[in-house]
């Protein structure tokens, strides 16, 4: 499906393929030598892919695929393929699927196209709203960017109709400011601005970006991590319009390089190749490679390995001796080292049943014979004999869970009683027993437990709540929650406070 689609998905006028197809759309408005007034506004599609109607979209996408030239492939075949992509998508969360029934997966190879040809709709429409104010219009996927020639006002109006052009498309705006030239507004990896008549760009980071580079010490093939340097600063010399930005965004991911713990001669070496390159160059669009048909020998990389490349040259100059192989192997078979192991074809995932059994709720002994195991009720339900009530566990526990609201019963007459401990369940079990075997009359466990005809080994404990705050008074307001809703100073061993 997405081999038919890609291709029209391309063909409308504010298309941009990535960032260095931005960058060349920017050159070029600047080198008209039109002068670049109004607000730069960008627009983001609010949950893009989940809120395409499936219908409308394959509506639109059977009128692209009716203007092809060539019909080899019944256009009604490749709707058919779609809609099965859309509307039977199954997904797992846990151990339970779904079906999609509104939109589409994110995850799925046609997604992108589906949602270019039905933006390409919208932006027809976007332009018809705004043809007096925007002078251009750019879209990558669901981030728009144009710039508007109307006052502050008009632009608020505009989005106000936006918003009400379809039922579930719904748009977020930003945009620099009419009366300060130098503010910047973000699009895809750049910070563009207008000043003196003119855009400039420069490399945009996520406040949350924490540049996390791949480590040299990484197991990787060596020319992997001493690409990375290069690529990257590459990048900055294509995003920054200035020499002096440029510059400035260089040694800063010298900086950045360095914390990762690349070496600073290669990080010298890098900065200094890098600012040798013309920006215009570095812009040029890239003249597609030709399709490699080299046999491709694929193994798991690891540092021990000899170089294999070599060893196959060498045996293969022995092997083209045959004719019938010359014919088969006009190169050597290249060597792929992927980093991680690949998913073998017979190696499912594991089954419903497996997944459950490692994350089940409930409470259980920790297996390591502590002396609290003898007196764990092991159970994923809580009840309460006396008043009826019951919960689920909430979690996972074992006696070694900490920061709990716990329940310690008694299977002779069915009391009980709730308390809460910061530190390990096993340690405050084993608190309650000592009561009861020293007789500490005062507490009230070690009360209830020497009464005629009671034990210590009536006593059971497990987890009520685990609680994911660590935070006592938090802890306290859940453990007083349980005991009024068990009543256990009313049927229990709790006291009033």
């Amino acid at each position: 499906v997405d081999h038919f689609l890609k291709p029209l998905a391309n063909k409308h006028p504010s298309y941009l393929q990535d960032t260095p197809d931005f960058l060349r759309f920017i050159e070029s408005i600047n080198s008209s030598g039109m002068k670049m007034e109004g607000i730069l506004v960008s627009i983001d599609v609010a949950a893009l892919y989940t809120n395409i109607p499936q219908e409308e979209g394959l509506n639109i996408c059977r009128e692209a695929l009716d203007t092809r030239q060539e019909k080899q492939v019944p256009t009604d075949f490749i709707i058919a393929l779609l809609a099965i992509c859309l509307k039977y998508n199954i997904f797992e969360h846990g151990t339970d699927l779904y079906r999609q029934l509104i939109g589409t997966a994110m995850g799925i190879h046609p997604a992108p196209s589906y949602a270019n040809l039905f933006m390409a709709w919208i932006d027809k429409a976007i332009l018809q709203l705004g043809k007096d104010n925007i002078f251009f219009l750019k879209r990558f996927l669901d981030d728009i960017i144009c710039l508007w020639r109307g006052n502050l006002e008009d632009l608020y109006a505009f989005i106000m109709e936006l918003n009400n052009l379809h039922p579930t498309i719904k748009f977020t705006l930003n945009h620099t400011s009419p009366y300060k030239s130098s503010i910047q507004e973000p699009f895809l990896d750049t910070n563009i601005w207008i000043e003196n008549g003119k855009l400039f760009t420069d490399l945009y980071r996520k406040p949350t970006d924490r540049c996390q580079y791949l480590l040299p010490s990484s197991c990787h093939p060596s020319h992997i991590t001493e690409n990375i340097p290069y690529s990257l600063a590459y990048r900055i010399v294509r995003i920054c319009s200035t020499q002096e930005l440029r510059d400035r965004r260089l040694q800063e991911l010298g900086e950045f390089l360095h914390q990762r713990g690349y070496c600073s001669p290669l990080i010298q070496q890098t900065i200094m190749r890098a600012k040798q390159i013309d920006r215009r160059e570095a812009l040029e669009r890239k003249t597609k490679r030709e399709e490699n048909t080299r046999v491709v020998f694929a193994l798991q990389y690891d540092p021990r390995l000899p170089s294999i490349s070599s060893i196959i040259k060498r045996h293969w100059r022995t092997m083209v001796q045959d004719p019938r192989m010359k014919e088969i192997f006009k190169e050597p078979p290249m060597v792929q080292t992927p980093s991680q192991p690949k998913r073998e074809a017979n190696q499912s995932k594991a089954s419903p049943t497996e997944r459950q059994k490692r994350i089940v709720k409930g409470m259980k002994k920790c297996g390591k014979s502590c002396p609290s195991c003898p007196f764990i009720q092991e159970q994923k339900t809580i009840k309460c004999s006396k008043t009826g009530i019951k919960i689920d566990i909430n979690a996972p526990c074992t006696c070694k869970t900490t920061n709990v609201v716990y329940m310690i019963s008694c299977t002779k007459c069915g009391v009980c009683y709730i308390g809460k401990t910061e530190r390990t369940l096993d340690e405050r079990v084993r608190e309650h027993v000592g009561y009861v075997k020293n007789k500490h009359l005062q507490q009230p466990t070690g009360e209830h437990f020497n009464l005629p005809g009671h034990h210590v080994h009536h006593l059971r404990a497990s987890v009520l709540e685990k609680v994911f705050v660590r935070d006592r008074k938090f802890i306290e307001t859940r453990e007083s929650m349980h005991i009024r809703d068990f009543q256990t100073t009313r049927y229990g061993l709790n006291r009033r406070k």
